[in-house]
């Protein structure tokens, strides 16, 4: 992987690939779903206090789990089958965003080569590499228990002073840490899908990559970090 590229004109330059090769949109679409630089669970929390929380509007988690006493043995198969196709479901689910995240980065480095990108084959070359680009992806998403454990429980009520002072202190340092793992994330992947490194080797050189350009790292991540959180808040403010 070429170190040249990580410099401030990466901006310009990836939103015109990413602009004149609309067909890649595509597996942005899927692989964002792995998340990217920052998080938006504080939110969900917080807002709590002045509206309804996110997930109560979207997903109906109310209801219990019945006692197993309480299926008949049809319900109890409608249960199984039920739940082996979800499961089935989310597997694909998972594959699919995963080979599109290696896929993503595939295409557009062969698009920086000015060479012929196929969503086909792009995908392909990312599902090659699943098991890698699935193990940087669940590390790189560690954040999330950051954000619900750490960050969460502050803000489950009445907020004072010294709590609000206390949460904007720890969300600092709980994104920071969120930046850092995204960031590492997305160089790993890079190493396992444009040099073939296997799992390990590709976090410990992602690692290397990082102290060698920090600076320019944190501060792409930051405006990148930026962007994402403007469109969280859109995004919330179109919801109530």
């Amino acid at each position: 992987m070429k170190e040249g590229t990580l410099y401030r004109h990466i901006l310009e330059g990836a939103w015109k690939l990413a602009w004149r090769n609309r067909a890649l949109w595509v597996l942005g679409l899927l692989a964002i779903f792995w998340g990217g630089i920052g998080a938006y669970q504080p939110f969900n929390k917080a807002l709590e206090n002045v509206g309804p929380a996110i997930s109560g509007q979207m997903l109906p988690w109310g209801f219990k789990m019945p006692a197993w006493q309480a299926f008949t043995p049809a319900g109890l198969a409608t249960f199984i089958i039920a739940l082996i196709v979800f499961l089935a479901a989310f597997g694909a689910g998972v594959i699919l965003v995963t080979s599109a995240r290696g896929g993503l980065i595939f295409a557009l480095a062969r698009r920086h080569e000015n060479k012929t990108v196929r969503l086909g084959p792009a995908l392909r070359h990312g599902a090659a590499a699943f098991w890698p680009l699935l193990g940087i992806g669940i590390i790189a998403r560690l954040d999330i228990l950051v954000y619900m454990y750490l960050l969460n429980p502050i803000v489950a009520g009445p907020a004072t002073l010294a709590q609000l002072l206390l949460y904007v202190g720890m969300f600092v340092a709980a994104t920071m840490i969120s930046i850092l793992l995204g960031l590492l994330g997305i160089y790993a992947s890079a190493f396992t899908i444009l040099e073939g490194r296997p799992f390990l080797s590709a976090l410990r050189e992602s690692v290397r990559l990082f102290a060698r350009n920090w600076l320019v790292s944190i501060e792409l991540a930051l405006i990148l970090y930026l962007i994402n959180l403007l469109a969280g808040i859109a995004l919330l403010a179109g919801l109530f």
